[in-house]
């Protein structure tokens, strides 16, 4: 009976190091794996939610940025617009009581600088009383196109009346941010039927 007792005993030792074996450590295992494969997925989701976190605010942002990108536009346009800007230089010499006496523009510039601009000179001459050309400069300052003021030069006359009139003479320059320049003609045979 002992015998039987121990070998009993033998057999179901056997049978739970093999239970164990066979069952439990797989699934302990399996069990740990997953533990692992939770932890990366929630470091994942943080990330993730992070992420959106940022993309959200940019988002919230994207009309104030599309507004300072129209703001820096309308300050250096893409295109040289050089009949904007004599509109606009006519009209403050209207608006500050000054005679215009025209404006002329050179080619812009084909290369940019280290900051990619490209510039458009202008000159351009006016007539006033002191504070009239005073006004016109301060307005040109206040423009919203940038404008940079390389020169001026200022020539007094006695009028009919015996007021001092300063003929004005004034070297601006404008920026652009685009390609200037004509078109290329196409080349020969380039559209021709063949």
């Amino acid at each position: 009976m002992r015998r039987g007792l121990v070998i009993g005993l033998l057999l179901a030792v056997l049978v739970g190091v093999g239970f164990y074996l066979l069952l439990l450590q797989p699934v302990f295992e399996n069990i740990t794996d997953l533990e692992t494969q939770t932890e990366l997925a929630v470091q994942d989701e943080s990330l993730l939610l992070q992420e959106r976190n940022r993309l959200r605010r940019i988002q919230e942002s994207e009309l104030q940025y599309l507004d300072a990108i129209g703001e820096i536009e309308r300050m250096v346009p893409p295109t040289p617009r050089q009949s904007d800007l004599l509109n606009e230089l006519e009209a403050l010499a209207v608006d500050t009581n000054v005679l215009w006496s025209g404006a002329s523009f050179a080619e812009p510039s084909a290369t940019s600088d280290e900051s990619g601009l490209r510039e458009i000179s202008v000159t351009l001459q006016i007539e006033g009383q002191y504070f009239e050309v005073l006004a016109y400069l301060y307005a040109v300052q206040d423009l919203e196109r940038i404008l940079r003021v390389d020169s001026a030069t200022f020539q007094p006359n006695e009028d009919d009346d015996g007021l001092i009139q300063l003929t004005t003479s004034m070297a601006l320059v404008a920026f652009t941010t685009g390609d200037v320049g004509l078109p290329s003609e196409p080349a020969q045979g380039e559209g021709a039927d063949g």
